[in-house]
């Protein structure tokens, strides 16, 4: 058996079963791995309060990656131990093509998800027709009169922008555009969204910084995941798990592949591999 130290935890399509609820079985997983020792640090395209209480939860868990990496975060001490957020000269553009597009999209910030009033039907709608597991992340968006100016006047900077939805007619319009922006990187966690963030913000350059802050190597760290998003994670990691459910690109560069998140794969992979029962 690998001696494994991190273990890097996607929670969307893959602790989180459809629906977005984490099941009795995978979170007495979670909570046995840190028990025997193992750091588990949710690693997510989520802000840092969006990520589910019952997650939290678990006694032990310290650290979380965020935003699709653009934040690590020492969530004993709440502090943040990296930040790789969009470079400030990018913002503008972004926010000039989500309005003139009607794009109702979201900006993350200090852990915090922010939304422009306009777009609050939107929003509410889109997670509230996703179950009850996601419409409480429509409670946790702050959501401001002007969004540009709101940030401008704070002296916020973005971690992380996503789109919720995209129609299939759009999304290619929309790529073609983003295209013509340096110093962004897109990706999604859904074929649905679109998230986008530093060029260099991605979840396997936080998690490089975070086995590298606890000195971990890296074939120490194992990594667990689904989506496009995902990808950097799994191929950096010593050991990499995709799970059944697994986008085509997470599958080529994982190490294994369990079953999906609605048969608690990730309960399944630390069985076989950290013999957590």
């Amino acid at each position: 058996m690998i001696d494994f130290k991190l273990i890097a935890l996607d929670l969307d399509g893959t602790a989180l079963k459809e629906g977005g609820w984490l099941s009795d079985t995978t979170r007495q997983a979670i909570a046995g791995a840190v028990s025997a020792g193992y750091i588990v640090a949710p690693t997510t395209g989520r802000t840092l309060s969006e990520i589910p209480d019952e997650v939290l939860a678990i006694p032990g868990i310290r650290y979380a990656i965020v935003s699709n990496g653009a934040s690590v975060m020492n969530l004993e001490s709440e502090e943040e131990i990296f930040a790789d957020l969009l470079p400030m000269d990018v913002t503008k553009p972004l926010y000039d093509l989500m309005y003139a597009q009607n794009l109702a999209f979201q900006a993350y910030s200090e852990g915090v998800s922010y939304c422009d009033e306009k777009f609050i039907t939107e929003v509410v709608q889109y997670f509230g027709g996703r179950g009850m597991n996601y419409s409480w992340l429509a409670e946790r968006i702050r959501f401001v009169k002007n969004l540009p100016a709101y940030f401008k006047k704070a002296g916020k900077r973005v971690e992380k922008i996503t789109i919720n939805w995209i129609s299939a007619e759009n999304r290619p319009i929309l790529v073609k555009a983003l295209s013509e922006i340096p110093g962004i990187a897109v990706t999604s966690s859904d074929p649905r969204n679109m998230e986008i963030n530093s060029s260099t913000a991605n979840k396997g350059a936080a998690l490089m910084q975070l086995s590298q802050v606890l000195g971990i190597a890296r074939e120490q760290v194992m990594a667990i995941g689904d989506g496009q998003n995902d990808i950097e994670m799994l191929a950096f990691a010593g050991f990499s798990v995709a799970m059944g459910n697994a986008v085509q690109d997470a599958r080529k560069a994982a190490s294994y592949v369990t079953v999906t998140n609605n048969e608690d794969g990730v309960a399944v992979a630390f069985r076989k591999f950290l013999g957590i029962k």
